[in-house]
């Protein structure tokens, strides 16, 4: 039998959720059906030694932090709004057809996609934020552009069903909608063991250090716990334009010993194991694959009450919503400082919450969409 060729668009294999829950997704992959190849606007991160090595990677800007072509590409549309140009360099670097094509992220993956649809008979893309507030810049990739490349799409596909909603309510138009959520590889994970808590409580976030994960809301609640005579370690697992400022603000607020700055890790499962919370603290999730890691891990999770927040923890039967002020995340944090025990009981439901997200569900829908 012939294998069904499928052709993956996206940036770069770095450790974000969306790079993450690709990397899952292909981890088991069925290769014996399908062939696989992936096109990276840039060919770098920790994420690609996960890959199969039937995966073919075309790197479309040859992994160069500026490239000449690139720039003077996105120069060009920023002038004239014109495509003309990039398509002719897409078309050309990603040759070739494909019984499908998916987009695996939305701004520049789906505007690449935008260029060869012609070259698939299914043509696919994902959605993995709320665009009302964290949109594409339309000097790179213009709203009449986008509309026009997610109505060529056969089906568009959402991380969450609140970020469907969100999607309605900019791009007006019917198209196939499907909502399958992020996965986890579940071999990474031994199964979750109680544990005794930490003598000092280590509470935990990671994601990329950026204005969008609000960490600098640790610090301040740090701050509160010191100054109420609690004792916690903070460990933020990442790296980002703002590490300098927000390692300068836990100087200022004396809780340099409170919060430590882990770095980017390509694995971070071992810290969260040895962790007794998992804090997330963003203003905006699609999908939280935070939460579903904490899951997999039987930690118990608090996060701020973004929208995606209420379907991911299943409306707090899967751990604990809070609202985005540092007041009500530090009684969050406090509610299980003063009742240890709790940590036990909300172990086991993040236990279920993972259950609850079948990741073989979302690879048999994904079949499904591209055979259909």
């Amino acid at each position: 039998m012939k294998k069904r060729r499928v052709l993956f668009i996206m940036n770069t294999m770095m450790t974000g959720g969306a790079e993450k829950s690709l990397a899952n997704l292909l981890s088991e992959f069925d290769f014996v059906n399908y062939q696989v190849t992936l096109a990276l606007i840039q060919n770098k991160g920790p994420l690609l030694k996960s890959l199969n090595k039937e995966i073919e990677i075309i790197d479309i800007f040859k992994n160069k932090p500026k490239p000449f072509l690139r720039r003077l590409l996105t120069y060009f549309y920023r002038k004239t709004g014109n495509l003309f140009f990039e398509r002719i360099y897409i078309r050309k670097k990603i040759p070739g057809t494909y019984d499908a094509i998916i987009s695996y992220m939305e701004g520049l993956p789906l505007k690449y996609h935008y260029h060869i649809v012609d070259r698939a008979p299914k043509n696919l893309t994902w959605v993995h934020t709320d665009l009302e507030l964290h949109g594409c810049n339309p000097k790179d990739f213009s709203f009449s552009h986008q509309v026009s490349a997610y109505k060529a799409m056969s089906e568009i596909i959402f991380v969450s069903d609140t970020i469907r909603k969100k999607f309605a309510n900019i791009y007006n138009f019917q198209r196939s909608y499907h909502v399958l959520y992020n996965i986890v590889d579940a071999k990474k994970y031994a199964p979750p063991l109680p544990s005794p808590p930490n003598k000092i409580p280590k509470i935990i976030s990671v994601g990329r250090i950026v204005e969008v994960k609000a960490f600098d809301r640790i610090i301040r609640v740090a701050s509160l716990l010191k100054s109420n005579g609690y004792q916690a370690e903070f460990q933020i697992v990442g790296d980002g334009p703002l590490k300098t400022e927000l390692s300068q603000l836990a100087k200022e607020l004396n809780v340099h010993d409170y919060v430590k700055f882990l770095g980017e890790v390509e694995s971070p499962y071992k810290l969260m194991e040895a962790s007794d919370i998992v804090l997330i603290t963003s203003k905006i999730e699609g999908f939280s694959m935070v939460a579903i890691e904490a899951f997999a891990l039987g930690k118990p999770v608090i996060s701020t009450n973004f929208p995606a927040a209420y379907e991911v923890l299943n409306n707090g039967q899967f751990g604990m919503i809070s609202k985005e002020d540092d007041e009500s995340i530090y009684a969050s944090v406090k509610y299980f400082l003063d009742a240890p025990d709790l940590l036990i009981s909300f172990a086991n439901r993040s236990a279920e919450g993972y259950a609850h997200f079948s990741q073989k569900s979302t690879r048999e829908q994904l079949y499904n969409l591209i055979c259909g």
